[in-house]
């Protein structure tokens, strides 16, 4: 396979997902707002600090296991999880030259 063909796909896999976590988000909030009562509105406003506590905690977790575990040469996570994810150490300013999405 060549590398135009597998640069191909990676953006395939970048915006699918994209797509995916929008059209999911907004599914949520729909029902988020059809499904909201009077009574429900505490337990959402608790959930919100509950969650970016934990949505800071699984992401530093699963940011610190790609820096630590593995090698960059296993099979399709190693080149397109794991070295992503130790290559900020090399460049830390990296990311802020990129668009939205990582460029491929």
């Amino acid at each position: 396979m060549n590398k135009s063909n597998l640069n191909s796909r990676k953006k395939i896999v970048l915006f699918s997902s994209l797509l995916i976590f929008i059209v999911l988000y907004f599914f949520v909030i729909k029902d988020l707002i059809i499904n909201t009562t009077l009574n429900k509105i505490p337990i959402i406003i608790l959930s919100i600090p509950i969650g970016l506590i934990l949505a800071d905690f699984f992401s530093g977790l699963f940011h610190w296991a790609a820096d630590t575990w593995g090698s960059v040469k296993w099979p399709i996570i190693g080149p397109n999880i794991l070295a992503n994810f130790r290559n900020h150490h090399v460049d830390p300013k990296g990311i802020t030259r990129h668009k939205f999405y990582q460029r491929i």
